[in-house]
């Protein structure tokens, strides 16, 4: 059994050299799925281990399902079953033993016959899980970890055979919304998502948070560049009609797509390019648009 890491770059610097580092010491092997258009950035890792860090330069955007379905399914890298599969972006950062922690709660939670289909830590110190609408956790029987509905793809790890039995990824979705859909899938199949809140990440998202009095009342969200409202509005679409998307976060995707969009033309900046994204977004749903812009 072995613990591989699948990272996806995009335009990757010294910061996520440091980060492919970290996972050196923590996993067996490390790919680094490069998505920097017409770059190849391997000058910038060729220090580090061959026998443990394989880099890909793909020259072009894949999004985050194919890159990673495209290393999953090469026969070359000789996955077995029974191998630990953890998935990163380059905005991540690990402390020590973060990948041991998650694999001990996977291997209790087989133990106890909880079906585990993926762990994965929490990205704020200190949240209670208990006061999230869309995760809606249940305790589980190992200390401080709960069942959730879905989870983010930085250090979400698995098993092999656990992908291999879903279908991988689903590249319909190109990136926003790709780990909520393979969550639900994994549900879908009878597995557990577990959240553990004595693990955590450190993970940065979009260009901050931004709190802001509407109506008086404090709304939160998060402050991304216009063409992410592209992204999160097309494939957000796409989540809304699968069948096996909980009711319960398909209101939050309707305020996501309908509402949130409205938000950012008004308090944030670059007004005639959020709205030009933003219709574009509806447009290539209706195309089924599963690529780059």
């Amino acid at each position: 059994m072995k613990t591989w890491a699948l990272v996806t770059l995009f335009f990757p610097t010294q910061e996520q050299l440091h980060n492919v580092e970290l996972l050196c010491t923590q996993c067996d092997k490390v790919i680094l799925c490069d998505n920097s258009p017409e770059k190849d950035n391997h000058a910038q890792f060729e220090n580090l281990s061959p026998e443990k860090v394989t880099y890909i330069a793909n020259k072009k955007n894949l999004g985050l399902s194919r890159a990673f379905n495209q290393e999953l399914k090469n026969p070359n890298h000789d996955f077995s079953d029974d191998d630990f599969i953890v998935f990163f972006d380059q905005d991540s950062t690990v402390d020590e033993k973060h990948i041991k922690s998650l694999q001990d709660i996977f291997l209790e939670l087989e133990e106890k016959n909880e079906n585990p289909g993926a762990v994965v830590p929490v990205t704020e110190k200190g949240a209670r899980l208990v006061n999230s609408q869309t995760l809606n956790p249940k305790p589980l029987p190992v200390k401080n970890c709960y069942s959730v509905l879905h989870c983010i793809t930085s250090s979400m790890l698995t098993r092999y055979s656990i992908l291999r039995k879903i279908g991988f990824w689903n590249e319909n979705f190109f990136l926003d919304q790709a780990d909520h859909e393979i969550s639900f899938r994994i549900i879908k199949f009878g597995y557990k998502i577990a959240q553990s809140e004595d693990i955590y990440l450190k993970h940065k998202i979009g260009n901050g948070i931004m709190h802001t009095h509407i109506l008086h009342h404090i709304e939160t969200f998060a402050v991304n560049a216009p063409i992410r409202d592209y992204y999160i509005i097309r494939d957000g679409l796409k989540l809304l009609r699968l069948n096996y998307t909980p009711n319960s976060f398909k209101k939050y995707l309707r305020k996501m797509i309908y509402h949130e969009p409205v938000d950012h033309i008004i308090y944030l900046p670059k007004k005639i390019k959020r709205i030009y994204y933003i219709l574009r977004g509806h447009i290539d749903f209706l195309a089924n648009k599963s690529t780059e812009i």
